[in-house]
């Protein structure tokens, strides 16, 4: 999770912002969500069934 954490950080995600999951429910999910929690992010679950270039403008996520 640290790894995954330092990287969502080295791409600019920062306290507040939104990060788009589209990942369905695995078990990777969850470590991302714990990563977004520690950084302070906001993660947003995309549904699989949607596009993802729709979801990410439909739900305002920067990442």
């Amino acid at each position: 999770m640290l790894a995954l954490t330092a990287a969502l950080r080295g791409m600019g995600v920062g306290p507040g912002d939104r990060v788009g999951l589209h990942l369905g429910w695995l078990p990777e999910t969850v470590v991302i969500m714990l990563a977004c929690a520690r950084i302070g992010a906001i993660h947003t679950i995309l549904p699989t069934p949607f596009p993802w270039s729709r979801s990410v403008t439909d739900w305002s996520c920067s990442t």
